[in-house]
């Protein structure tokens, strides 16, 4: 009726698998399969709590784990993917943007507002892009396989809120800057191309309308 140690004492058989160590050298908790032993403190707890989304050892170790751990972006092919992407479009947004500032003096009254409105754009792709590059530069290189124990850390610091208000500005922009332009060519295809004073003015108060949407 007894369960011999590996230390030599002698426990109860109705105290194994009870997720207390009664040996006190682990021996009658070591072959059962119905708990999980945290990292750091060696405390047992029912393998049910391992990966239930809430933190039942004080190191995170039933949460933080090859089976269960968190990152940012998951996956190594995420990450190269959100990396390439974000990087493309930078260099791309940022190419297409310098040239539109170096035609811009050329181009003819009709074509200011189309222009002005690609060039909101891309820059609102820019900064999407420069999003996607720094969340999966930080991911890979800054916190990696830690940000399961530094989620809540990392969720309320400044880094994390700037990155959120970069995607949201920029995908903001672009998303109002694309509706406008529809919606100005559809315009002038319908009532003939504005010439003077009503143009600038048109032109000017679509850049204020979608600039103001963005940051609200």
């Amino acid at each position: 009726n007894f369960f011999k140690c590996d230390n030599e004492i002698c426990v109860r058989f109705d105290q194994l698998c009870n997720l207390v160590d009664d040996c006190g050298d682990g021996s009658d908790e070591k072959e059962c399969r119905n708990h999980f032993q945290c990292k750091t403190s060696r405390f047992y707890i029912p393998l049910v709590q391992k990966c239930d989304g809430k933190n039942d050892c004080l190191d995170h170790s039933d949460e933080c784990n090859d089976v269960c751990g968190k990152e940012i972006i998951s996956g190594v092919w995420l990450k190269l993917l959100a990396g390439s992407i974000g990087g493309s479009s930078v260099l791309l947004n940022t190419g297409s943007l310098v040239r539109s500032f170096l035609s811009i003096r050329d181009k003819k009254k009709a074509a200011l507002c189309n222009r002005t409105l690609s060039i909101l754009i891309n820059f609102g792709d820019l900064l999407t892009g420069l999003y996607l590059l720094l969340i999966s530069v930080q991911d890979s290189f800054m916190i990696g396989s830690d940000y399961c124990k530094k989620q809540s850390q990392w969720l309320s610091s400044d880094h994390c809120a700037f990155l959120g208000i970069l995607n949201s500005f920029g995908s903001t922009m672009s998303l109002f800057s694309m509706t406008f332009l529809s919606i100005f060519r559809a315009l002038n295809i319908r009532g003939g191309t504005l010439h003077g004073d009503t143009k600038k003015w048109k032109v000017w108060f679509l850049i204020s309308i979608i600039i103001v949407s963005s940051i609200a």
